[in-house]
């Protein structure tokens, strides 16, 4: 069986034209020591090459930086996170740990810190501050990822995310991951895992559709449509929710399998992902 997935296409070709572009900056990259904490927060950092076990001090960074230190889990949603501006959390072991990007940025100069992680209940909040390049000031024209990470102790199954510096009312959160923090594509729906053939169909992901409502479509050869349907993601944009579809014995002649969104505005289909079924 052969699984193509078109949109990932763009992505792959920006994060390697942003791996070459960074690679010369690896040298030149600092990452800075983050606000005060709070007395039940600690701000990991990347910890120095060679080195093992886990960071322990803060980080802020205006680029992107390396995931190597951290737990599998929270390696993978750094890299989702890559791309995406907002926040979001990984539970491990007795520990939540907390990743908040800036996505994609096209200069130097933009930057994130994490100033405090506190309990609220059974949920945590992040207290972050944003950083952009001076209006009138020279920065670099290079492709940049600004990110942090922090920690707090227990197990949270919420965060909320507050910009003390109130240049955000409301910063955007990937609601709803548990195993899975790999997501793979771009634009608004983005894949987590995908499993296709002609006896079932599974697969998840995260998206941040109008209302939570995520479409699909069962396609033959010539696109004409065998069956549809919707499911609801954890949650509606502007935040990001986890979704699942799960259909069995799918109609014979599936050949394609597309999500997208239904636009609020005209009805036509937006964020498209087709995935080809063999």
């Amino acid at each position: 069986m052969r699984i193509m997935i078109r949109s990932l296409a763009v992505v792959l070709v920006v994060l390697l034209s942003a791996g070459c572009s960074s690679a010369g900056q690896a040298d030149k990259e600092t990452h800075g020591n983050g606000g005060p904490g709070g007395g039940n927060v600690t701000l990991p950092s990347t910890p120095a090459a060679g080195e093992d076990g886990d960071p322990d001090t803060p980080v802020s960074s205006e680029g992107s930086f390396p995931a190597s230190g951290y737990p599998r889990e929270v390696q993978d949603l750094i890299e989702t996170m890559k791309t995406i501006e907002g926040g979001a959390w990984a539970a491990v072991g007795d520990e939540t740990f907390i990743v908040v990007s800036r996505g994609t940025k096209p200069t130097a100069g933009y930057a994130v810190e994490i100033r405090e992680i506190v309990s609220k209940g059974d949920s945590a909040v992040a207290f972050v501050s944003f950083k952009d390049p001076p209006e009138d000031g020279a920065v670099a024209e290079v492709i940049t990822y600004p990110s942090a990470v922090g920690k707090i102790k227990g197990r949270f199954t919420d965060v909320e995310f507050k910009d003390v510096d109130g240049k955000m009312d409301y910063i955007p959160r990937v609601v709803g991951l548990k195993d899975n923090y790999l997501a793979r594509g771009e634009g608004n729906i983005r894949l987590l895992d995908v499993h296709v053939d002609r006896a079932r169909i599974r697969v998840t992901g995260i998206a941040r559709v109008f209302e939570a409502i995520l479409n699909y479509e069962l396609q033959d050869a010539g696109g004409n449509a065998l069956q549809d349907g919707w499911i609801m993601a954890a949650s509606g944009a502007p935040d990001w929710g986890f979704f699942q579809l799960e259909i069995d014995d799918p109609p014979p002649g599936i050949v394609f399998l597309q999500l997208y969104q239904i636009s609020a505005d005209d009805g036509s289909r937006r964020d498209v992902v087709t995935v080809e079924i063999k």
